[in-house]
């Protein structure tokens, strides 16, 4: 059962999360209503059981069921709480039904007795209707003609009249169907049947209809290991057959857990137990990805059900109350045709070939005579079968384990595209009535005629922009609407997008080019991003306009951020589909202009060819002053029109702002007195700068946006600005020196063809980002702030030097010769003088300067603006600061830079377009080395991040340059050829190894199709050459000659680019041709690491088993001998790129929450971040990317609470131990100043209530845990399940299961986290071996120090692989190495790598370093118990020898590997001990507070150190 929430309403005993409109903000929280509790009366239904009811029967009527709930009256409506009764597991069932208000008075209690309880419930009188009371009296309320609420009744009205004290509620009375509630019960029993479906389970849960497969997945269950719950309740169901009513009293069973507590000394299994890193693959994630037998139901309730062919009932049985008929095939193989009327439903007379809709007579068996008023109810006396199918999908519904991250994985996704995955597994598609038939019911249309009219998106979102926003409701009402009218804009976009390419909606044009063609469906309009007019012809044609349509979105985008209500723009949405770009827009008004327009306009005397607007047409003076505007090229009335009342209400859509002529820009500029103030705002927001603009007369106009950028007077009266793509300005630097400049190679002379000439860039449109502009301003007031400063002291001390000295006749005289005005005038000065206003600081861009005109010799802009040598700045900026600064940022980060869409988004957010890949990789090669890094990171650890970044900066351009490449060749092929041709690709580009020539899969074209098929033709060497050829032209840059031999990551280049085309491909392991196809990194190889027999054994078993896995998933195609057949590629779905609304009231409101917890207010900063995510619910849905961002940070934040509180723990048990060893002395002990001092750093660490801090300990870890749970389930649903995001989210949760006590639950979560690094990447990765580290601990609390050491030594074998032996994190691992087997007492296996870890100290850090001294004191201490040990051995052996000579005669010692550790135990321990006495004794001469601490413990933890030397995780 869904269990989300109607708004403003929150079920008692809910999850945390749940919504409860409360106000967010203290001043406006009068203009919330209060909350009062309310108690839902649902009817008790007996046909089935129903597990974990959160309501309780009502005390002495077990036939009502009572749910308490609080809701805000004015804000929750009766249908909202209607929607919550049907979504609860209590009412399901419930057919139509309506609300009746009750109320039940206190009964006092007999003294002695128990506390009083609540009397019956009683029904409220609506109160009397006077004729002369006025009609909107909000006091006033009344029920239906059915004696029920209607669903819009104000509850806050029907409840005033209740007096404190009295229980109020609601009473469930079941009512007539009506056609909508009807439709609404059969959608909810399709609903139930089939909810609890997973989105990648292959069973009759697959909508064909859908966009995409699995579209909104979650995999966060499956990887904490969700119980079955089929087979808990399979002894439940198993007697309930043909029973109603009744069931079973066993519960589930509690052996297996008894079971394992019975033998707690056996080893506990965990996902790590005999793991290597040769397990280190991607199948643990395609394994998630396969639907397992919990994910789907094994056998469903129905064998089919679906609207009988004879609905819609026809007129006569219509005036009878029939409303539909429904067919229906048991799992037993019976067919019912069954009649829906207003009185409920029974089983008919009629059959597939003859209509009769009345009862059934006799009933079948077990059937009552009457009919029913639930499906539910109906059903299960039909089908014993359905009845224990049912019993068992309500189990699995409401299990009761549900967790609020299982609540988020349940929720429908509203206001965001669901992300899909690129491997789902395929489909099995199953028969479905109701598929075919959802339109009828939601809409009762049978035609397309019938069927409601298109919603005016443009007048929508225009409306609601102009709402007020002068309190908190009026601001969430707005940004409600305004998501809302977004999100269905965009899945309407989407679709109609399909349905145009499938070729369903017939051109507005036909007899133009297919270029040209323009379509329009659903009052949207749709075009393709190709330069069919020529408009870009000088500056690149298709390949500018596709540029142009991006950056349009993006400057609708800027406007969208700016949010004033008198400046509009179309909603626009782009859609990239199989190779075309299409552009989606609303409808201005006054768009199309029709003939029968014209001609009507030349009736009244106009131009058809220059309309303009006559209003009243009768009045002389108003033709005269239009005839007057029309002449001069002028927005009628007047073009110094400075108000928008003076402006033309309605009229004909015209420029009146920017180039009047598209195709001539410089033929005449418009600028309209109105638009120019509008564009003022958007400039100052922008930092655009007032220009001239020059037609081609040489006539300057002002204007603050480009001339590219047009203002519309549309007809409705609203003013639009269209064509945003000019809010950029031009890259000048790129333009005149990198289009067709030098090519920028790692590797000199090195090029993959030879040397040749490469083509010049795509376009003539390369363009700034804001980011960039933002960045480039930023860092030129800093300079000015500087200087100011500087001229500020100078002044000062100029000044000062100049003033006669204090105390001075001169001084005197001054001070007595001065007024008292000049003197405030000169305080006035001074005080002006000393502050340094930001908004003195003025840097403007000219988004004219550059541009390039068509057809056009002159400049239309001013080369001498400041403006425009701003624009050139901005541009050197980039290349000269930006990106060095960029390379900086990825190495100190250590952040996820090896996925590229990752990278592309951290590009992005730099100001750094995409075009610079080539140039970056040039930076990283040639002045990478020599950058500042800080001291954070180590010169070993840059050299590894700049091979790593270098390596992924090379992929992305393939990438790039491949989907280029697919692109074009979809949109050149017929549908029908798409799955042979991308498999084709893909052979060509990856499976090489495999299959060096791989031949097409060619199927017979259709009958007359003639067709050549030039994708057929491709090869390995032909893709390769025009993929170099890509990266030449596109990116400037000369891909090494052993890139695609040796250096591409085929996992990597298949995922993201079928991420990037849309490709959803089968679920399975692909064989790329060899183990090896993932290259490594690093410049040169490294010793592989030792290995212990044992060991080898274990890996050479594993990899037995591999290859015997791999061999039978390929077994079936090894006829095929290539990687990829058409057959597994089972969609292509649409990317889609749209405008991303932000709410400001919840961003606000979340800004001041996070910051009152960060300072330590945590009930009011809890309380404020708890009303945000309210507002982000209501906003933007539950299941949102804001959603998960801010509840990623704020567990983040809730950790880094719980670690400072820890830490006043940890220093309060240090001090009292501290003061219990210092006062630990007799009377008369003299104490020294050094103890003294001690003693008082002691006592400052003591708190107050250190009980209390650790129950904040324990409070915070479990708030961060839940918010990292819920974030991971909703990144995986609107991020990717395999997204950066989602990734580092899993790290994350993982590591806060391991800090909040419970590593059982955190190997799981990080063992599917590496999981997915090798999916995305590969295994040799950073994250890889730093997440190890962190697996090492968490097997260790889990077990002991023993159990860690397999994960250490795997983990050594990858810290070799990526930074070699001579690094400072091999050098940490040895350590911990050596750690794990001193305190487990092998002290053989530990002094090698004690002595190891203490060489590399010693060589990195120095021999005075803390971890150098350490080492070498615990190899020594080692060594000294081995050694004494083998000296007690060898004279115990004397000994024995002495006293029983013959039994020793001939006896020969057997050396063993290792040294028991029952006796190297204490040895052990007093080596420990001994290197923590002389610590101890080191720490004692200092008295600062780490040295105390380790004065006290020894040395610090094993994890703290690793931490701080591991490359750093990213937050």
């Amino acid at each position: 059962m869904s269990d989300s929430a109607a708004p403003a309403v929150e079920a008692a005993g809910a999850p945390a999360g749940s919504v409860d409109v409360v106000s967010p903000d203290a001043q406006l929280a009068q203009d919330v209503p209060a909350q009062m509790e309310i108690v839902l009366l649902i009817p008790a239904q007996s046909f089935v059981a129903v597990p974990h009811l959160t309501a309780t029967p009502k005390a002495g009527s077990p036939d009502v069921l009572e749910l308490p709930i609080n809701i805000a009256p004015s804000e929750a409506t009766v249908a909202e709480l209607r929607q919550l009764i049907t979504e609860n597991p209590e009412g399901f069932w419930l057919g139509s039904f309506g609300l009746v208000p009750v109320e039940a008075k206190q009964v006092k209690a007999a003294e002695g007795e128990s506390p009083a309880e609540w009397g019956p419930w009683s029904k409220l009188e609506a109160p009397e209707q006077s004729s002369s009371a006025d009609p909107v009296d909000p006091t006033m309320w009344r029920y239906t003609g059915e004696g029920v609420l209607g669903d819009f009744m104000d509850l806050s009205a029907v409840f005033s009249g209740v007096a404190d004290g009295v229980r109020r509620g609601l009473q469930v009375v079941p009512t007539s169907f009506a056609p909508l509630s009807i439709s609404l019960h059969l959608l909810r029993v399709r609903d139930t049947l089939y909810s609890s479906l997973s989105l990648l389970s292959d069973s009759v849960s697959y909508d064909p209809s859908s966009i995409a497969i699995g579209a909104g997945a979650s995999l966060y269950v499956d990887v904490c290991g969700k119980p079955d719950v089929a087979a808990s309740v399979e002894v439940e169901a198993e007697d309930v057959k043909g029973k109603k009513g009744k069931t079973t009293k066993k519960e589930e069973p509690a052996a297996p857990a008894s079971a394992a507590e019975s033998t707690p000394a056996a080893p506990v299994e965990h996902p790590f137990t005999n793991w290597t890193l040769d397990d280190l693959t991607s199948s643990g994630y395609l394994e998630k990805l396969r639907p397992s037998s919990t994910s789907a139901l094994s056998t469903p309730c129905l064998k089919s059900f679906g609207i009988s062919p004879w609905s819609p009932p026809p007129h006569p049985r219509r005036m009878r109350g029939d409303l539909a008929y429904l067919v229906i095939t048991t799992l037993e193989g019976e067919t019912f045709h069954i009649t829906g009327a207003t009185s409920g439903f029974w089983v008919s007379r009629g059959g597939a070939s003859n209509f009769d809709p009345l009862p059934r007579v006799p009933a079948p068996k077990g059937l009552k005579a009457t009919p029913y008023h639930s499906l539910f109810e109906l059903f299960v006396a039909l089908s014993p079968l359905f009845h224990k199918s049912l019993v068992q999908l309500l189990k699995s519904q409401n299990p009761v384990h549900d967790s609020q991250s299982e609540l988020f994985a349940a929720l429908p996704i509203t206001h965001a595209t669901p992300a899909a995955p690129w491997m789902v597994p395929a489909p099995v598609h199953s028969s479905d009535p109701f598929r075919t038939q959802l339109a009828y019911l939601l809409t009762g249309a049978t035609t397309a005629e019938l069927l409601p009219p298109a919603r005016d998106w443009n007048d929508e979102i225009t409306q609601y922009r102009a709402l007020p926003q002068k309190n908190l409701p009026e601001r969430l009402l707005r940004e409600r609407q305004i998501t809302r009218v977004q999100a269905d804009f965009v899945s309407a976009a989407t679709r109609g997008a399909l349905s145009i390419a499938r070729g369903d909606v017939p051109p507005l044009n036909p007899s133009e080019p297919e270029e040209a063609h323009t379509f329009m469906t659903n009052n949207m309009l749709f075009t393709r991003a190709d330069d069919a007019l020529g408009a870009h012809a000088h500056i690149g044609g298709n390949e500018a306009s596709r540029v142009a349509a991006s950056k349009d979105l993006a400057g609708v985008n800027l406007l969208e951020r700016i949010d004033d209500a008198e400046i509009n723009s179309m909603l626009t949405v782009l859609v990239d589909y199989c190779g075309e770009r299409w552009v989606v827009q609303s409808l201005l008004p006054g768009l199309f202009r029709t003939k029968e327009d014209d001609e009507a306009l030349k009736k009244e005397g106009g131009d058809a060819e220059k309309p303009y607007p006559v209003y009243p047409v009768d009045s002389a003076e108003e033709r005269k002053a239009a005839d007057a505007a029309q002449k001069a090229d002028k927005p009628y009335p007047s073009l110094e029109t400075p108000s928008k009342d003076d402006y033309p209400s309605c009229g004909v859509f015209r420029i009146a702002y920017g180039s009047g002529n598209p195709e001539q820009p410089d033929e005449k500029i418009r600028s309209s007195a109105y638009f120019h103030l509008l564009a003022k705002r958007v400039g100052e927001q922008l930092k655009l700068a007032e220009h001239n603009v020059y037609d081609r007369d040489g006539n300057a106009s002002k204007l603050w946006t480009s001339a590219d950028m047009h203002g519309i007077a549309a007809p409705d009266g609203r003013s639009y600005f269209i064509d945003c793509y000019r809010l950029h300005c031009v890259d000048v630097e790129f333009l005149e020196n990198q289009l067709d400049g030098p090519l920028v190679s790692d590797i000199a002379d090195s090029h993959v063809n030879g040397v040749h000439t490469p083509a010049s860039y795509p376009h003539r449109l390369p363009l700034l980002r804001v980011e960039l502009l933002e960045a480039y301003r930023q860092t030129k007031l800093g300079e000015w702030v500087e200087e100011r400063a500087k001229e500020i002291q100078a002044r000062s001390a100029k000044k000062a030097a100049s003033e006669p000295a204090a105390g001075s006749i001169e001084s005197e005289l001054k001070e007595a010769a001065s007024d008292e005005k000049k003197e405030e005038k000169v305080e006035e000065e001074d005080a002006s003088s000393k502050y340094i206003h930001a908004d003195d600081f003025h840097l403007e861009f000219n988004p004219d300067a550059f541009v390039e005109r068509k057809s056009s010799s002159h400049l239309a802009y001013d080369p001498e603006e400041e403006s425009t040598k701003n624009v050139r700045l901005a541009s050197k900026f980039l290349r000269e600061v930006a990106l060095p600064h960029f390379v900086v940022q990825l190495v100190t980060s250590a952040s996820n830079h090896t996925d590229g869409i990752y990278l592309t988004k951290q590009m992005h957010e730099a100001g750094i377009n995409m075009r610079y890949l080539g140039i970056l990789a040039g930076v990283v090669d040639n002045e990478g080395p020599t950058l500042e890094y800080g001291r954070s990171v180590s010169k070993a650890e840059v050299l590894y991040h700049l091979r790593l970044i270098n390596n992924t900066l090379q992929h992305e351009m393939v990438i790039r340059a491949s989907k280029h490449i697919l692109r074009r060749l979809l949109k050149a092929s017929a549908t029908y050829d798409h799955p042979a041709l991308i498999a084709h690709f893909y052979n060509c580009l990856l499976g090489t190894s495999l299959e060096p020539k791989p031949s097409p899969e060619l199927i017979p074209l259709p009958a007359g199709v003639s067709s050549e098929r030039l994708w057929a033709s491709l090869t390995p060497a032909s893709i390769r050459d025009q993929i170099v050829s890509e990266v030449e032209s596109r990116f400037r840059y000369s891909l090494p000659t052993s890139f695609f031999t040796s250096e591409l990551v085929a996992n990597k280049v298949l995922r993201e680019l079928s991420l990037r085309v849309g490709v959803q491909l089968a679920v399975r392991e692909y064989n790329f041709g060899s183990a090896d196809a993932v290259p490594a990194v690093e410049e040169e190889k490294v010793e592989a690491a030792p290995e212990t027999p044992a060991a080898d054994k274990k890996k050479k078993k594993k990899k037995a088993a591999t290859k015997v896995e791999k061999v039978a998933v390929a077994s079936s195609r090894e006829q095929a001998k290539v990687t990829f057949l058409a057959e597994d590629v089972l969609n292509i779905m649409p990317i889609v790129r749209t405008t991303v609304h932000h709410s400001d009231l919840a961003d606000d409101q979340f800004a001041i929450g996070y910051q009152q917890l960060a300072e330590g207010k945590i009930e009011l900063g809890a309380e404020l971040i708890q009303d945000a995510f309210t507002l982000y619910e209501q906003i933007f849905g539950s299941v949102h990317p804001e959603a998960a961002q801010r509840y990623h940070r704020i567990g983040l934040l809730y950790n880094q609470l719980a670690s400072a509180a820890i830490r006043k723990v940890h220093l309060h048990e240090v001090g009292e131990m501290a003061l219990k060893d210092l006062n630990d002395k007799p009377a008369d002990y003299e104490y020294s100043e050094q103890e003294k001092e001690a003693k008082r750093q002691a006592e400052s660490f003591l708190i107050a209530e250190p009980e209390l801090v650790r129950q904040q300990v324990e409070a915070h870890l479990n708030q961060a845990v839940r918010m990292l749970r819920e974030s991971v389930v909703i990144s995986e649903r609107v991020n990717g399940l395999d997204a950066a995001e989602t990734i580092q989210q899993y790290t994350d949760l993982s590591l806060l299961e391991l800090h909040s006590g419970n590593p059982k639950a955190a190997l799981p979560l990080a063992k599917h986290a590496l999981a997915l690094w090798s999916a995305v990447y590969g295994v040799k990765h950073h994250s890889v071996v730093t997440l190890l580290g962190h697996v090492a601990t968490m097997v260790q609390s889990l077990q002991d120090h023993s159990a860690s050491v397999p994960v250490l030594l795997e983990c050594r074998a990858a810290l070799e692989a990526l930074y070699g032996r001579e690094s400072i994190n091999f050098a940490v691992n040895e350590k911990s190495l050596a750690e794990a087997f001193a305190v487990t007492g092998q002290l053989a296996e530990c002094l090698p790598y004690a002595k190891e870890a203490a060489r590399l100290y010693s060589q990195l850090l120095g021999a005075e370093a803390r971890d150098t001294v350490e080492m070498t004191q615990l190899s020594l201490a080692v060594e000294n118990a081995i050694a004494r040990e083998g000296q007690e051995k060898k004279a115990n052996e004397e000994r024995l020898k002495k006293k029983f000579p013959k039994l020793m005669e001939g006896r020969v010692a057997k050396p063993k590997a290792g040294v028991a550790a029952s006796t190297s135990t204490a040895p052990a321990v007093e080596a420990v001990a001994a290197a923590k006495k002389e610590h101890g004794q080191k720490a004692s001469q200092g008295l600062s507070v780490d040295e105390l601490v380790n004065f006290i413990q020894g040395p610090a933890p094993r994890s703290s150190k690793k931490k701080t030397n591991s490359p750093p995780a990213r937050s």
